[in-house]
């Protein structure tokens, strides 16, 4: 219940975000503004007190415990910045939950500057953050990197191209699968057509349904294997053999009818989006392209698949923005919960879905030291 509460209250500060939207009182600005940041300190502090909750939680609480020196990232698999990261906060402090602290501030800071900043209605990109990430609550390093991507955006729209590879090459050493968003410039700025959009796609479910990928794999392994000295390619070669435990053929066509309903939609309303924001023509760019690399690994490649990840962020900005397509106030309204049902459907898939012990119940450090208070006195 923990979740869909935040859910439902961080929706009902949206109405008010999108209520006073276009009032210059300063009163409401503030409010707005506090209001906001309020619900990014509560991410921060459920991202940092969670105790044996999330993903990948004892490889990370091991590795932090155990690395005595920057250097060690290639003994834990680990990339060089995560390492350098973990190292220094291990010279201020040995606690895990300070680590934690330190590292949900930054990643979910980071979101949520970047919402502020660029969102048409940031409130509601805000609720629709919690529902499709749960508000990166459970940050990993490729989380982490994400965010430092995300500042990219500005840089992408300004053409600053030397800031916009700095980024890129920072967050690549966070987390590998960054390099990819090395495409987002040449992606943002360009002008695709609707046919040309449709034939990639009608390639990539091709691609992705029949398994062409079966045949690249030992290709890619390959190519791949001289490079395995890098902890970052090393794991990537271990993506490439991993059976996906998660995978059916249900699962597999929901995704594709999914792709095949949100796609043709957006084309259709594209124009429309396209004047809302000036961001919003590039950022649409990047959830295609997204879609797009899903399809290609649909078939039982859920691990690389996580390459598309940075541009399936840009769904928290571009749903909201459907709301300024809409002119009838009534439609409008109609839209807007069908939104929110969506959102709160996000939400349970993802807490009821193959991760659900890792996710529910949340713990915090204080039921850990209660419980081990208990085991004590037992």
């Amino acid at each position: 219940m923990l979740y869909y509460s935040i859910a439902l209250c961080v929706f009902v500060y949206s109405l008010y975000g999108i209520s006073t939207e276009g009032n210059t009182l300063k009163k409401n600005k503030l409010l707005n503004y506090y209001l906001f940041y309020s619900f990014i300190l509560l991410f921060i502090i459920l991202g940092g007190l969670r105790w044996e909750t999330g993903t990948d939680w004892f490889s990370y609480l091991n590795y932090f415990e155990k690395n005595s020196t920057w250097r060690q990232y290639n003994y834990g698999h680990f990339e060089v910045l995560f390492a350098f990261f973990n190292f220094v906060i291990k010279q201020f402090s040995s606690s895990y939950t300070c680590y934690l602290l330190i590292f949900a501030f930054i990643t979910i800071y980071i979101k949520g500057n970047v919402i502020d900043k660029i969102a048409l209605y940031p409130a509601l990109s805000l609720f629709f953050y919690f529902c499709i990430f749960i508000g990166d609550i459970f940050a990993t390093r490729q989380v982490f990197a994400i965010s430092i991507l995300m500042i990219s955006i500005n840089t992408i729209h300004n053409r600053r191209k030397i800031q916009f590879l700095v980024l890129v090459f920072i967050a690549t050493l966070m987390h590998t699968s960054s390099i990819i968003w090395i495409f987002s410039y040449y992606i943002y700025h360009k002008k695709f057509s609707d046919k040309y959009i449709i034939c990639i796609f009608l390639m990539a479910l091709f691609v992705g349904v029949y398994g062409v990928m079966n045949v690249i794999r030992p290709l890619f392994s390959w190519m791949l294997l001289p490079f395995s000295s890098n902890a970052g390619i090393s794991r990537a070669l271990l993506y490439l053999d991993l059976v996906d435990p998660t995978f059916s053929p249900i699962s597999m066509l929901m995704s594709i009818i999914k792709r095949l309903i949100i796609i043709p939609f957006f084309l259709l309303v594209r124009k429309k989006l396209n004047t809302t924001n000036e961001y919003m023509k590039g950022l649409l760019n990047f959830y295609l392209f997204g879609n797009l690399i899903t399809l290609v690994f649909i078939n039982g490649f859920a691990p690389i698949q996580r390459l598309a990840s940075p541009f399936l962020y840009m769904e928290i900005f571009i749903i909201p923005a459907l709301l300024k397509t809409v002119k009838n106030t009534y439609i409008k309204y109609l839209v807007l919960m069908l939104m929110v049902l969506y959102g709160l459907l996000k939400l349970y898939v993802l807490i009821n879905g193959p991760y659900k012990d890792l996710y529910t119940p949340y713990y915090s450090v204080f039921d850990r030291v209660t419980r081990e208070a208990y085991s004590h006195y037992k």
